[in-house]
C-alpha cells in the first residue's frame, strides 16, 4: 500500500500503540514489524498518526464483537457504510487464522460459535473457504456479497491467538 504520514486521515485519540514503526514487507501483522514496544511512545502526538491506502486486493474493515475479550468475538464486515455478519456454513480453521491475521490479532484462529437470532444487521457473506494463506476475509472462496441460505443463528465467530508467542524460561529457581 502506500504511506499515509501525519495524520492524513484525521488525528486518534486515545493511546498510541506503536511507535518508531520499521516493516520489510513480509509481516502477517504490524506488531509483527520493529517497534518500540506496545503502548510506549517516546516522542509521539496523535498529529503523527500514520495511516495506509491499500491497492489491489479489495479489503473491507472487519471486527469481533460480543467476545470477551477482544481476540474473540462474533465476525463483522463493514461495506456499504453498514456492519454486516459472516454465515458459518463452510467456515474452517484456515477462514478462523485469515480473519485473525487480517485484524491484526495473530497467526492462528479456531471457530467460536456467536450466533443469535436477535440480530437485525445484513449478512454479508456465506459458504466461506479459506486455505489459510489469503491476505483477507474478501480473498478466499465464498457466495456473492449479500447472498446466503442462513440466518443470524449462524452467524460465525473466532478466537485468535498466536500473537504474541514467545519462549519463556525460568533461570536460577
Amino acid at each position: 500500500g502506500l504511506p499515509v504520514y501525519v495524520a492524513g486521515f484525521g488525528q486518534g485519540s486515545g493511546p498510541i500503540w506503536l511507535d518508531n514503526v520499521l516493516c520489510t514487507g513480509n509481516e502477517l501483522a504490524l506488531v509483527s514489524c520493529g517497534h518500540f514496544g506496545l503502548n510506549i511512545s517516546r516522542s509521539c502526538s496523535h498529529s503523527e498518526d500514520a495511516g495506509v491506502r491499500c491497492r489491489g486486493t479489495q479489503i473491507v474493515p472487519a471486527r469481533l464483537t460480543n467476545g470477551v475479550s477482544h481476540t474473540s468475538g462474533r465476525v463483522e464486515m463493514y461495506i456499504n457504510g453498514q456492519w454486516g455478519t459472516v454465515c458459518d456454513d463452510g467456515w474452517t480453521t484456515g477462514s478462523s487464522t485469515v480473519v485473525c491475521r487480517q485484524l491484526g490479532l495473530g497467526n492462528r484462529g479456531t471457530f467460536a460459535r456467536y450466533g443469535s437470532a436477535q440480530s437485525s444487521v445484513p449478512i454479508y457473506l456465506d459458504d466461506v473457504i479459506c486455505i489459510g494463506s489469503e491476505a483477507n476475509i474478501l480473498a478466499c472462496r465464498h457466495l456473492p456479497i449479500g447472498s446466503h441460505n442462513c440466518g443470524h443463528s449462524e452467524d460465525t465467530g473466532v478466537t485468535c491467538f498466536g500473537l504474541y508467542d514467545a519462549e519463556i524460561r525460568l533461570v536460577g529457581g
